[in-house]
């Protein structure tokens, strides 16, 4: 890499893994030149979530960045969708079923997300 002209790279945007103080600060000792974006855990929301501030604050370095107006719903429903899941998989029984359903009723989207643990008791 030390051979090669790296001067044009203007942005770097990465998304598949946690970004640390140390490889930020490797990419910045590497593209000087180059803003980057750290994207990760958004990946499935699309590509362009995430924008500039709109009072045109500079974001903290290892931040995601200030939401899209027009996605910040979507990511929203991306991450209690991905909550149900996870609760329903790490909260499950051993050798458990997770099901997850997705039907339209009167003009909605419906998701239902089970699992197979037993049911909580309720004593008072």
């Amino acid at each position: 890499m030390a051979r090669t002209d790296l001067s044009s790279v203007e942005s770097v945007r990465m998304g598949s893994a946690p970004v640390g103080a140390s490889l930020m600060a490797a990419l910045k000792r590497a593209l000087p030149q180059a803003k980057v974006t750290n994207a990760y855990g958004t990946t499935e929301a699309g590509p362009v979530v995430f924008g500039p501030h709109p009072g045109g604050l500079t974001p903290p370095e290892l931040a995601l960045g200030y939401p899209h107006p027009l996605v910040s719903q979507r990511l929203f429903d991306v991450l209690v969708v991905a909550n149900l899941l996870t609760n329903a998989i790490q909260y499950n029984q051993p050798g458990g079923e997770v099901r997850v359903i997705l039907e339209a009723q009167t003009g909605l989207a419906v998701l239902t997300v089970s699992d197979t643990r037993p049911a909580p008791s309720h004593s008072r």
